[in-house]
């Protein structure tokens, strides 16, 4: 009887978007199946999946995981000679504890795990590979793209930079059951949600809200700078003092409780700086019953679908335009809110995920 047991593994013990997609994985996982995750070091990851009582194998800290991402050519990595040893912990661990599946959820993790699948052929290796890649860093993931048994793409925006079939599998989420919405002041609360980084497009939501002045709108950025990004926080927080805008947007910095602030929100505007690999938060948005405005990039428009406004790259007039229009026409916005939901509903459902995923898994 052939039992399936899954090694997880992520480079990042951080808890943003990809990990908590995986974290809900694991977790729908665990009640059927074997699982595990390998991560480097202590981090918010490794803390909630361990309270699940799921074990948790540790990396010891290394270089290779400090990498930047732009900066990931296949040089890098003969350099780093790091990536061997890492390689070979991991393999041990699956031949130690008898491991038939590793599943990576990051792109360091995907290279690693390729170097694993050439040691330990047995292995069914599968990467679930949530960005959108430029330059080297897409010739070298294109080039290792042969070695897994399958790709796991999180939207077609994602699948079209590889030359490979890869099957695209959308991001689901599953709210807690208990959600206690966060009364914020302001008529009109517009969000901006994730994590602080120059690509998210924070200093964009920031133009868009110039443009109001006393009509009771106000803007709250959601998210913290997890990723290195304190410096763009701090000129985030030094422009909105400039433009005399401290009434009009607030900066609530990180969350635990993230969807009783989310909940608070009657508008989520999306608008990042970089090709968009799916937008979580707009599903969560719509699952929320928050309709949304967004640009056009990226996987944007495959998610929304036509349950929210597409505007054009960085059109801060047509985004304004469209929020006086939610808060003048309630039947409009109330469309909009149940396109949402019901796209939801139809399209975004963990349990949807879990089935596609658990077939790749076991096909």
């Amino acid at each position: 009887d052939y039992m399936v047991k899954i090694l997880f593994f992520t480079h990042s013990n951080k808890l943003s978007g990809g990990e908590r997609s995986l974290f809900d994985i694991i977790r729908w996982f665990n009640r059927s199946m074997d699982v595990s995750l390998i991560t480097p070091g202590e981090g918010r990851l490794s803390e909630v999946i361990e309270r699940e009582g799921i074990s948790v194998y540790k990396i010891p800290p290394s270089p290779v995981f400090n990498i930047r991402r732009e900066r990931m050519g296949i040089r890098d990595f003969v350099n780093a000679g790091e990536l061997g040893r890492i390689a070979g912990f991991i393999s041990s661990i699956i031949h130690r504890e008898g491991f038939n599946v590793l599943y990576t959820n990051s792109q360091k993790a995907h290279v690693i795990g390729a170097l694993v699948k050439l040691r330990t052929t047995h292995v069914k290796l599968i990467w679930h590979f949530r960005d959108i890649l430029e330059g080297k860093a897409r010739l070298l993931m294109n080039a290792l793209s042969f070695i897994p048994d399958t790709i796991i793409s999180i939207s077609k925006a994602v699948d079209r930079q590889f030359l490979r079939k890869t099957k695209v599998v959308y991001n689901a989420i599953s709210l807690p059951d208990r959600i206690k919405p966060v009364k914020l002041p302001g008529k009109f609360k517009i969000g901006y949600v994730g994590q602080i980084a120059r690509w998210k497009g924070q200093m964009n939501f920031i133009r868009v809200m110039e443009g109001f002045k006393d009509d009771g709108v106000v803007g709250y950025i959601l998210g913290g700078a997890i990723f290195e990004e304190q410096d763009y926080l701090e000129l985030l927080e030094k422009t909105i003092i400039e433009k005399g805008l401290e009434k009009k947007i607030k900066i609530l910095g990180w969350r635990d409780n993230v969807y009783d602030y989310f909940s608070g929100f009657d508008l989520l505007i999306h608008m990042p700086e970089k090709l968009e690999p799916f937008g979580r938060v707009i599903v969560e948005a719509m699952a929320l019953g928050i309709p949304v405005i967004a640009h056009d990039i990226g996987a944007i428009k495959e998610v929304v679908g036509d349950a929210g406004i597409l505007v054009n790259f960085k059109d801060y007039d047509a985004v304004r335009y469209h929020v006086k229009q939610l808060l003048t026409d309630m039947a409009f916005y109330e469309t909009l809110r149940e396109k949402g939901l019901k796209r939801y509903r139809e399209v975004f459902r963990i349990e949807r995920l879990i089935k596609e995923v658990k077939g790749i898994i076991e096909g």
